[in-house]
């Protein structure tokens, strides 16, 4: 039926399209057989009421609704209303509406109204005041209210003596805050007030509102014994169903034409029959929350999450295959997501856990797990499992598994699975559904996904190339952190997970592939898809500590995890260790260091962001360490840590035309180094010290250098200062001399500046000095840090 009147009006608007003429006789011309051949009957006349109505309503989403005419004409006010008259089908269009939403309801009469210029407007009064009182909200209700005083209605007199018992039943039961409103409508209408409204004012105040009923089930709460959880389901559902209207309602789906059953006709009535075998206070609120699922009543879907987040007295029924798809349907389509796990992380943290209510637990879990199973948006699940990680990292440690105790599935095995399928595509991204199993799984263990992946990279470089780009895809999954309020330091899963990783290696002596850490740091600290920088320590700090195209946060892990991990004495691995990752990240080998000369980046680079003062001073520590074999450190590693220094200072002197506190800060280790370490130390910090003196006052930059070479050198023609700290006994002056060239290049500098002064003092050593000056010099830094020119 409803078909035959929506093609009827489809065939006038097409032949409107062709010849605009008079739209109502064309309508009613069209519709009129259809309306003949059902004899004009109820059910033809409501058919007919809702059809109209979409045509008219919803004209504005014609492109989208396929419930309504694909002719964006549709059809006007003025026309639906001479339709609705000459059809005779104005009460079957006010049932139309008392069954959609009242704010809806009271738009669609408005609307009516403003365009309604027969003498029958004030048809619609009786029924906009019946719509208006179940207004929740006093301000929709006085503007509803106000619409009607800027205009003028003829009233009948049968409608005048239905709105006089209309007011006065109104002015009893209306809040105290709307009957000034209602009073001046019925003085605007020539309403004679009511008499018996003021004897019984006292009385209106103690009559039930919405807003009573909320404050009376919760001092009943207070009130009652029986405090258990069981008991609050029962009082909430109480209360749900005195604030619920009498009537089922569909209308909101039939009006727009898209029907949808929450539970099926079958399914609702095998669950009632269960539940009425076993007639308990329980029982019969579950059935109610049913009836009111299956007939859609207004406010369903608070219902419906009130059910969520008491599972657990549900999850009898759920847990059934046809009932289970059926509420797992549900709950997604109306993302009550975050509720499902609100109501399971109470569980778990608060029930005594026996070995019924453990069995009960089970099933909520694997309840909660299908339900994440069920969201195929990678978006979605990246979400989700930000917030709940967030929520659970207050209480409980990172490495949480979100159940716990509770064994519904084997998240280690199903890991290692998800990983095993991985397949790294031509295109470089991951197989969808892996990738969707993987996020899936991080929600319920962030830290066990993180583990099994970064695993896989630092055991195997050949395993780097495919896994590397999955760490990318987990979308942030190593930054997720907490923290510290007090100290601002940052700890993420990966932080973590690699100090975890370094007790495992100490305590069981478990072999360690450097060059695999040093790949996997190189490949995982930049982003794939700003690759301007070849230097990650030099790249932009804000870049690295928010984008999450960048797996792990280099600037984090420099300042905060690094220093300590160079630090601990008498371990060489892990110095060994955090020396591959500092090399990585400043890519020692790159050929931009030479080209160093942009330092307007500078101050905002991870580098200068990671206290990198305070990382030089304990790269200082272990090459000191070293030279007084206190560390058992290899060759190789004792050169890379000198590298590294020299490269860090490099860049640090760069920035302190924009960073004045690094001066004041390099003046404070200089007195420690001359206190506390011997020459070696000294001459290491003295490019970064003479560079940074000469720029804020040329004349007071000198080198300082050890006694031991005075007697070759003298001052260099003015340039050096003699350092009279701790010195080493019978030291070889041209030993010292060597040495002082391999770790000062602005010392070699001042040497070639002032040759002649050497030449006369040792002829017979000169060309040996310079032979190997120069070996030392193939070893240059940036012209902008070996700088001044001294004449």
């Amino acid at each position: 039926m409803d078909y035959l009147f929506q093609t009827d009006i489809n065939g006038a608007l097409e032949y409107l399209e062709r010849e605009p003429g008079d739209a109502i006789d064309v309508f009613q011309t069209s519709l009129q057989p259809t309306l003949d051949y059902y004899q004009g009957s109820p059910e033809a006349r409501m058919a007919l009421a809702q059809v109209l109505f979409r045509a008219w309503h919803f004209r504005d989403v014609h492109r989208t609704d396929f419930s309504v005419s694909r002719y964006g004409r549709g059809i006007h006010t003025a026309e639906y209303l001479a339709l609705v008259d000459s059809n005779g089908l104005f009460d079957y269009m006010m049932t139309n509406l008392y069954l959609i939403p009242v704010e809806d309801a009271i738009s669609v009469l408005q609307e009516l109204l403003k365009h309604d210029s027969t003498e029958k407007a004030g048809r619609f009064l009786i029924h906009y005041l019946r719509i208006a009182h179940a207004l929740r909200e006093d301000f929709d209700y006085m503007e509803a209210i106000r619409f009607l005083l800027s205009n003028k209605y003829s009233i009948t007199g049968d409608q005048r003596l239905e709105l006089q018992r209309l007011f006065k039943d109104q002015l009893k039961l209306c809040r105290s805050s709307r009957r000034t409103s209602l009073e001046n409508l019925m003085a605007i209408l020539g309403m004679p007030p009511c008499s018996d409204v003021t004897k019984k004012r006292k009385r209106i105040e103690v009559l039930v509102s919405p807003v009573q009923l909320s404050i009376d089930m919760k001092e009943q709460w207070e009130l009652t014994k029986d405090k258990s959880h069981r008991n609050a389901f029962i009082l909430i559902c109480d209360h749900f169903q005195k604030e619920s209207r009498a009537f089922p309602s569909l209308a909101a789906t039939e009006i727009s034409g898209l029907p949808r059953a929450l539970i099926s006709q079958t399914l609702f009535q095998k669950l009632a029959k269960k539940l009425d075998d076993t007639r308990s206070k329980l029982n019969q609120r579950k059935k109610w929350c049913l009836m009111a699922l299956y007939n859609q009543i207004p406010g369903w879907k608070s219902v419906l999450t009130a059910m969520v987040q008491f599972t657990d007295l549900w999850i009898e029924e759920w847990i059934h295959p046809d009932v289970s798809e059926t509420f797992l349907s549900l709950i997604s389509s109306e993302n009550l997501i975050i509720q499902s796990y609100q109501h399971l992380r109470r569980l778990l943290n608060v029930l005594q856990l026996n070995v019924i209510e453990k069995r009960k637990a089970e099933d909520v879990c694997r309840f909660f797990y299908k339900l994440l199973d069920r969201i195929e948006d990678p978006a979605k699940l990246v979400a989700l499992r930000n917030f709940i990680f967030t929520d659970m990292i207050h209480d409980h440690p990172m490495t949480f598994n979100l159940f716990g105790s509770i064994s519904v599935v084997d998240l280690k095995i199903e890991i290692t699975r998800a990983l095993n399928q991985h397949v790294r595509l031509e295109n470089g991204c991951t197989d969808s559904h892996v990738l969707r199993k993987l996020l899936m799984l991080s929600i319920l263990y962030p830290y066990g996904v993180m583990k099994e992946i970064v695993s896989e990279c630092i055991m195997s470089k050949d395993k780097q190339r495919t896994i590397i780009p999955l760490l990318y895809q987990m979308d942030g999954l190593c930054r997720l952190g907490i923290t510290n309020t007090e100290s601002g330091k940052v700890t993420t899963l990966f932080d973590e997970f690699f100090q975890n990783y370094l007790s495992e290696i100490r305590s069981d002596g478990t072999n360690i592939n450097l060059a695999d850490v040093r790949a996997f740091f190189r490949s995982t600290t930049q982003d794939l898809k700003e690759k301007s920088n070849d230097i990650p320590v030099l790249g932009p700090y804000e870049r690295a500590a928010f984008s999450a195209n960048i797996p792990i946060n280099l600037g984090t892990f420099l300042r905060d995890q690094l220093p300590g991990l160079l630090a601990i004495p008498n371990d060489s691995t892990s110095i060994k260790l955090g020396l591959e990752i500092l090399a990585a990240a400043c890519h020692v080998e790159s050929e931009q260091w030479e080209k160093l000369t942009d330092i307007t980046t500078l101050p905002e680079s991870i580098l200068l962001k990671a206290q990198p003062i305070e990382l030089c001073f304990v790269l200082t520590k272990i090459q000191n360490l070293r030279y007084s074999n206190s560390l058992d450190l290899p060759p190789q590693y004792a050169e890379m840590a000198l590298t590294i220094q020299q490269k860090l200072s490099a860049a640090i002197s760069l920035t302190t035309n924009y960073d004045t506190t690094v001066y004041s800060h390099i003046l404070v280790i200089m007195k420690k180094l001359e206190k506390d370490f011997d020459w070696r130390a000294r001459m290491l910090w003295s490019d970064l010290d003479y560079s940074i003196c000469y720029r804020h006052d040329p004349s007071c930059a000198k080198i300082t250098v050890p006694s031991a070479v005075k007697s070759l050198v003298h001052t260099l023609g003015g340039s050096c200062q003699i350092f009279e700290g701790r010195e080493m006994q019978n030291e070889d002056p041209w030993a010292v001399f060597f040495d002082c060239c391999k770790l000062s290049l602005s010392f070699i500098n001042q040497v070639f500046a002032v040759i002649h002064i050497i030449r006369r003092r040792s002829e017979t050593s000169s060309t040996l000095m310079l032979s190997i000056g120069k070996r030392i010099l193939g070893r240059r830094l940036p012209s902008a840090v070996l700088r001044p020119n001294v004449r």
